[in-house]
């Protein structure tokens, strides 16, 4: 169900809500139980409330960095619930009480953040070169595919006369 989630959110650009999320599983109803074939997502409430904690838990698994928070001046939606057992978890490794969401960024400065993290981590020149390595080597099988089924054409031609 979590890939489906990912799909759902890469296929729209703008942000969603976990409402248009769920019309979006409803086109294409994922497992919610990879082990269990039976366990398509339905229009239930329970499949629904599964969704909601399912995107919350997502948002939850540090989305945003400390460094992002400082860096747009966001302000915290609400203080980290002391009574959880995630809390110490959390406080320590963030050093706050102090809880985010994902959806206080822009959908611009989203795909900044995004664009750094790969930029980051990726060369550009390198990459562009494998592309257009694979377009050759796309071109160069097609052609001895090509060759081959000439041959296996002119071959049963033969065969049959």
């Amino acid at each position: 169900m979590l890939d489906t989630l990912f799909q759902v959110l890469e296929d729209n650009i703008t942000p969603m809500t976990v409402r248009q999320i769920h019309y979006q599983f409803m086109n294409a109803p994922p497992l919610r139980h990879a082990s269990k074939p039976d366990s398509w997502y339905r229009n239930k409430l329970c499949d629904y409330k599964n969704l909601v904690d399912l995107v919350a838990r997502a948002r939850i698994a540090g989305l945003i960095s400390m460094q992002d928070i400082k860096r747009f001046n966001l302000v915290p939606n609400m203080e980290a619930k002391k009574s959880s057992s995630q809390y110490q978890k959390f406080s320590d490794r963030y050093g706050t009480d102090d809880v985010f969401e994902a959806e206080a960024l822009r959908p611009a400065q989203l795909q900044m953040l995004l664009k750094e993290a790969i930029d980051s981590v990726m060369d550009l020149d390198l990459f562009n070169h494998e592309r257009e390595q694979e377009k050759t080597d796309a071109a160069d099988i097609e052609a001895y595919r090509e060759t081959i089924l000439k041959y296996i054409r002119d071959y049963r031609n033969e065969e049959s006369n």
